[in-house]
């Protein structure tokens, strides 16, 4: 699993959330894992990350070694998905960070990832 995306360097010479974009395009197949399942993950974040203005702003990154926990991440990803069909994957994408579904959330408070 590719875990490798730095915003210290822009490798495209623009920084933040544009290297961040650049850094998405450039994940090879199987940066998610090797189950087909993953790899249409994969596809799925690339198409958001690529197609959502959102990640165009350095601002719009959460700020360096800020902690969130599962719960928070959890209702944001079941919010969205409820919004939009086309969210629905974020619901696996949360399994593959936390390593347990949204559902579970709320039962493991402690469980927290640093950004």
């Amino acid at each position: 699993m590719n875990v490798g995306y730095s915003r210290d360097h822009g490798g495209d010479g623009h920084g933040g959330a544009a290297s961040l974009q650049a850094f998405v395009k450039a994940l090879p197949t199987g940066s998610f894992g090797s189950l087909p399942a993953h790899t249409t993950l994969l596809q799925s974040y690339k198409n958001l990350v690529l197609a959502d203005s959102s990640f165009r702003q350095a601002s719009s990154l959460p700020s360096r070694g800020k902690r969130v926990l599962a719960s928070d991440v959890s209702k944001s990803v079941t919010w969205m998905i409820h919004r939009s069909s086309q969210y629905g994957f974020l619901r696996e994408l949360f399994k593959l960070v936390f390593g347990f579904y949204t559902e579970e959330a709320e039962s493991r408070k402690n469980v927290s990832i640093a950004v």
